[in-house]
């Protein structure tokens, strides 16, 4: 899944071994673990997401960490969408913690980046969609 996917590009970005992403990784993943952390340890990752049919995925990840940050929260966002048409239930709780979540997320990176002087365009690169 998407989280998995998201480890294994933090762990390959820190050279970590195959235990450590063996530990990091869901019990319960439709994805094959085995693959994805020979992926991650050889340095090969966006090779198997293309393999996936993940190209944007993997051309978020050959751009950089944080761009596929911010096509990972995307991707959620697109998701949790079509469950602000649902009036009744959990999911749209679950729809405003994590856009909760992503404001306070978008108000830190507005504020570090401003910290550390960057310019309103470096900002807006770092700014995810809500």
């Amino acid at each position: 899944t998407l989280s998995d996917i998201k480890i294994a590009a933090r762990c390959a970005y820190c050279k970590k071994d195959a235990e450590f992403i063996k530990k990091a990784l869901s019990e319960n993943s439709d994805i094959d673990r085995q693959e994805l952390i020979l992926a991650s340890v050889s340095g090969k990752l966006t090779d198997y997401l293309k393999a996936k049919g993940m190209d944007l995925a993997a051309n978020a990840i050959n751009l950089s960490l944080g761009e596929f940050e911010k096509y990972a929260d995307t991707l959620i966002c697109e998701y949790i969408e079509d469950s602000s048409k649902i009036t009744f239930g959990l999911e749209t709780v679950i729809a405003y913690i994590y856009r909760v979540e992503s404001q306070i997320k978008t108000v830190r990176v507005i504020l570090n980046a401003k910290n550390n002087k960057l310019s309103e365009s470096k900002i807006r690169q770092r700014v995810r969609i809500m």
